[in-house]
C-alpha cells in the first residue's frame, strides 16, 4: 500500500513536491552532514515560524505571561518561505503499472483536485464520502457486496495545502481488475448525469461532520485541530467554516465538481 501511495503520486504530479517521498530520497539522506541540519533547525525553529495552541482550564494573561518568559530571549528573525512550484494542468490519462509477487493487486485512481481552501472542497470532501467513505458507501455497495469484485474499497478527496487528488483506492484479485475499474467509472459517469439523492447527501454531511465532532472530543485534539488550521487554512477557526460549508452543499454542487474534476484527461491510474 506504501509502495502503491507512493507511485500514484510520483505519476500523478511533474513538477510539484508532492512527487517526492515526505521523508525525503535515501541517497539525499545519506549525503546530509552535521552543518546541514543543524543551519535547517535554526532558520526554521523560530519564534516567527511556530504555531503555539493552547487549550483546556487555563488563565489568558497567565498564558501569555507565561509565553513571553519563554520565548523573550529568542532573536527574532525572518525566514525564507520556500514557493511551491505549480502543477501544470494534465490533458491526458495516466497510468503506470508494477508486478512483483504479492497477495493482492492494489489499485488506486487520482483524480486532480483543490487545496483544502478552495470553495470547490467542501462540494468535493462529500462527493468523495458518498462514492467511497464506509460500508454504506456506492462504491463499497456495488463493488464488494454485490458484485464482490474486491474486498475493500474507499474514495477520499485529499485536500493538502496546495491543490491534492480525489483518491479511489481498492484491493481485489488480478483477474478482477478490468471489471472493478469499468464499474467505478461508470459510477463516476453516473455522477456527472444525475444529481445524487437528498437522503445520499444528508447521510453524506452528516458523517463528515460526525467525523470531526469525534476527532476532536478530547482537549488536546482541540488544541491540534486549532494549529492545523491556523498553520494549512491561515486560520485556527477553520473548522467551524469548514463544517457550515459542507452543510450548505447541495446536488447542483456535487453534479458540478463532478464534471469540472473527474474527467479522464484528469485521471492517473496505478
Amino acid at each position: 500500500q506504501r509502495r502503491i501511495s507512493r507511485m500514484l503520486w510520483q505519476a500523478a504530479f511533474s513538477e510539484h513536491s508532492y512527487k517526492y517521498p515526505i521523508i525525503g530520497e535515501e541517497e539525499l539522506l545519506k549525503e546530509l552532514k552535521r552543518e546541514d541540519l543543524i543551519q535547517f533547525y535554526q532558520t526554521r525553529y523560530t519564534p516567527k515560524n511556530m504555531i503555539l495552541a493552547i487549550t483546556g482550564d487555563i488563565s489568558s494573561n497567565e498564558i501569555i505571561s507565561f509565553t513571553r518568559d519563554v520565548f523573550g530571549d529568542f532573536n527574532r528573525q525572518g525566514i525564507s518561505y520556500v514557493e511551491s512550484v505549480p502543477e501544470p494542468k494534465q490533458w491526458a490519462i495516466r497510468q503506470q503499472e508494477e508486478r512483483f509477487t504479492s497477495g493482492l493487486t492494489y489499485l488506486l485512481l487520482g483524480y486532480h483536485t483543490v487545496a483544502l481552501t478552495d470553495q470547490d472542497c467542501f462540494a468535493l470532501d462529500t462527493l468523495g464520502a458518498i462514492l467511497g467513505q464506509g460500508k454504506t458507501s456506492r462504491l463499497h455497495k456495488l463493488i464488494v457486496d454485490k458484485k464482490r469484485l474486491a474486498y475493500g474499497i474507499s474514495a477520499i478527496n485529499y485536500t493538502p495545502r496546495d491543490p491534492g487528488l480525489m483518491i479511489i483506492s481498492l484491493s481485489l484479485e488480478e483477474s478482477n481488475k478490468k471489471r472493478a475499474l469499468a464499474l467505478i467509472l461508470k459510477q463516476i459517469k453516473n455522477l456527472q448525469k444525475k444529481h445524487v439523492s437528498e437522503k445520499e447527501l444528508k447521510k453524506a454531511q452528516k458523517q463528515i461532520i460526525s467525523d470531526i465532532l469525534f476527532q476532536n472530543q478530547t482537549v488536546q485534539a482541540q488544541a491540534r485541530d486549532l494549529a492545523l488550521n491556523e498553520a494549512i487554512a491561515g486560520d485556527f477557526n477553520f473548522t467551524a467554516t469548514y463544517i457550515k460549508e459542507i452543510e450548505g452543499v447541495t446536488a447542483l454542487d456535487i453534479l458540478k465538481v463532478a464534471n469540472k474534476y473527474l474527467k479522464k484527461e484528469n485521471l492517473t491510474i496505478v
